[in-house]
């Protein structure tokens, strides 16, 4: 399993109470942010940009920004600016390894479309695990060149007033499947990179340094399960309003569920690698051999009366 998010940036605003107008996310923010350029310079505490590339841009947008900006203004009205997508990288890889998986990926969700692109990969320490946790930022816009030469007005206009056609999801026939289709793309070329370069990692499972096949999967942990034969636990973000908050309730709260969180990641590391570990050590890692364990009976309820 691996995460991967994939989302549109809307042209909208909405006015407040006093009648200020606010708008929303732009493209343009959002491609200074994957850059880190601009008000996003100073990045992260511990961050670093491993990689920077951009395609397919129409000969007036000299610059990335230009592009984007224009995007900002000239896109219609509640129509989409931008497509962005967050896409987890194994830190099993080098960065140049890294950059050769991020380079196949654009290639196939963005460059055989086409699509006005711009892209980075991030490193930075994992705020549960604090290990690295590289991933690679895509954004790209759906209006697909076609050759013909345009001004930025006219770029992104409808096609029946001289604009570039929007190669959407529904128009390549995945439809509402689009998402699963990026998650099967991501892992037959995260797979493929990591049998070339990193087929084998090392994990810690009840204190024993265990080698382990190196893959993901674009399964769902249900789906996993089913599949493997597995008991794997269904781990949850931690709610960014608590993540990131300064309140020490919140913060009291964010600390649980890190500690939950480490707890679930230990336990289905050992449920995935009980094989090898049996295999390596002798026996099987004991969050396997507690869900052997027989569970006591528990009698029978004569009523209807549950105790929730």
């Amino acid at each position: 399993m691996f995460f991967t998010s994939y989302k549109h940036i809307k042209k909208s605003s909405y006015k407040t109470a006093k009648g200020k107008t606010i708008k929303q996310a732009s493209a343009k923010a959002a491609y200074h942010y994957i850059t880190r350029t601009a008000y996003f310079s100073q990045g992260k505490e511990g961050e670093h940009v491993e990689f920077v590339q951009h395609g397919n841009m129409p000969t007036w947008a000299t610059r990335p920004e230009e592009f984007w900006k224009a995007a900002d203004l000239y896109e219609r009205s509640k129509g989409r600016v931008a497509s962005t997508l967050v896409i987890a990288l194994p830190k099993e890889l080098s960065p140049k390894e890294r950059t050769a998986l991020a380079k196949d990926l654009i290639v196939m969700l963005c460059d055989q479309y086409r699509y006005p692109f711009s892209a980075a990969v991030h490193v930075h320490k994992g705020l549960i695990g604090d290990v690295d946790q590289p991933h690679l930022h895509i954004m790209h816009s759906e209006r697909a060149l076609d050759g013909v030469e345009r001004d930025p007005a006219t770029f992104f206009k409808q096609p029946q007033g001289g604009g570039c056609r929007k190669i959407t999801a529904d128009v390549l026939g995945y439809g509402r499947e689009y998402v699963q289709h990026i998650r099967e793309t991501v892992e037959e070329y995260t797979n493929e990179h990591l049998a070339m370069y990193a087929p084998t990692k090392i994990v810690t499972i009840d204190g024993h340094k265990i080698k382990v096949p190196s893959y993901v999967s674009c399964l769902s942990t249900k789906a996993y399960n089913e599949q493997n034969g597995t008991n794997l636990k269904e781990i949850n973000m931690i709610p960014p309003e608590i993540l990131y908050s300064s309140k020490p309730k919140d913060l009291e709260e964010a600390e649980r569920l890190k500690a939950e969180i480490r707890k679930l990641r230990e336990e289905n590391t050992a449920k995935m690698y009980a094989e090898q570990f049996r295999q390596q050590v002798g026996y099987y890692p004991q969050a396997v051999l507690d869900t052997k364990k027989p569970k006591p009976k528990q009698e029978k309820s004569s009523s209807m009366d549950f105790d929730f």
